[in-house]
């Protein structure tokens, strides 16, 4: 009886835990890292890259720098760390290191447009008390 009586306790006690618990989560959104998602590439020929290799005018005033060193691709926004590239569909590109993807469309005339988001390191660098990465979402021209 007495064992009971334990049990009764301790699972009483478990359900204060857990309504106190979600009491103090209110609010709070958990949003899972971009790191846990697995980069699902596709091939692409060295030739399939060339129309999308040059400078691009973002919507923000920056320009990235897209080009190709032996068998990898490069992607640079600004004086900010170059970082490698993978196609992950039909003018989809994302950084190995999840720190930028863009989608770009090549246009009738050659333009190429589209958007990017990236991880703008400048504003880290100038709000260093905020711990969250910046996400930058532009256009291209």
């Amino acid at each position: 009886m007495k064992g009971k009586i334990a049990l009764l306790g301790l699972c009483a006690c478990a359900l204060v835990q857990t309504s106190q618990a979600q009491q103090s989560d209110v609010g709070q959104v958990i949003i899972p890292a971009l790191k846990n998602l697995e980069i699902k590439r596709v091939y692409m020929a060295p030739e399939d890259f060339k129309p999308y290799k040059g400078d691009y005018n973002l919507s923000n005033g920056k320009t990235m720098v897209l080009r190709r060193f032996n068998a990898r691709m490069f992607a640079q926004v600004g004086t900010q760390s170059e970082h490698e590239i993978v196609p992950t569909g039909n003018g989809k590109f994302s950084a190995l290191d999840r720190t930028m993807q863009m989608e770009l469309t090549v246009e009738r005339d050659g333009d190429i447009t589209g958007t990017m988001s990236y991880i703008d390191e400048d504003i880290q660098k100038n709000a260093a008390a905020l711990p969250e990465a910046t996400i930058i979402t532009v256009a291209i021209r």
